[in-house]
Order: structure tokens, then sequence, then C-alpha cells
């Protein structure tokens, strides 16, 4: 199976109600995967533990409702891990994707530094107020 590349982005929002909320945008093969899917991208915080979590299988919420609520619309993959990759397939919700997204295959290590550069510049984020 080919093996895909991924890196987050961090970005604010610039709309109410949640104007300047720190968003996770997922770059994958160096492109925005989720352009166009409408909603916006996942709380760092939150996004960081969820992926981070050793379970060999589990679902992940990776994109929310614009309003900034995860249970009122979202996007979610399940997340599959081996000793050398780990696998996004399987994806669920309710935003609106142009077509079906297709599974996505990493390399572990390269899995494990993306995430851990997110989160490094997660602790660099302000508090919020």
């Amino acid at each position: 199976m080919p093996v895909d590349d991924i890196a987050f982005e961090i970005e604010h929002a610039d709309w109410p109600p949640v104007d300047g909320w720190p968003t996770v945008i997922i770059v994958l093969n160096g492109a925005d995967l989720l352009c166009g899917v409408g909603g916006m991208g996942m709380d760092p915080d939150e996004l960081v533990a969820k992926l981070r979590r050793p379970d060999a299988e589990r679902d992940a919420t990776v994109r929310r409702c614009g309003c900034g609520e995860v249970g009122c619309r979202s996007l979610q993959v399940r997340v599959t891990r081996s000793d050398d990759t780990v696998s996004w397939h399987c994806w669920t919700g309710s935003l609106e994707s142009p077509d079906q997204l297709p599974e996505f295959c990493f390399d572990s290590s390269q899995y494990a530094r993306a995430i851990n550069d997110l989160s490094d510049r997660v602790a660099e984020l302000p508090a919020e107020p």
C-alpha cells in the first residue's frame, strides 16, 4: 500500500461565534485534506489527544460544524494502528464531502512526528482568556 504524508497546520477561525478560536487543518500529501468539506477544524488539544491514543483501532473526529460544536455536525475517521503503519479509513459523519474520502496509510514514525510537532505548537498557543 502506498504511504501518505501527513502534517497539521493551526489557523484561527475568523467568523462569529468562534472568531479567534485555533483550529487544525489536516494536510495530506501537501494539500488541505478537507478543503471544501465545510465545517471547521478541530480544537488542537482535542485532536492531539484523540490521535495520540495508543488503541489499535478507534474513531476520531477530525472536523466539526462551523458553529464549533462537535456534536452538531462532524466528520469522523477510523484510525487503525499496526507496528509500522497508521491508516485512516471508514469516513463517517454529516459534513458534506464531494466524494467518499479514500483510505490513507501513514508510516507510523512520520505520523508520530507530525502529531508531536502539532503538540509542540499547541503548547506555544496563548492561554484562552
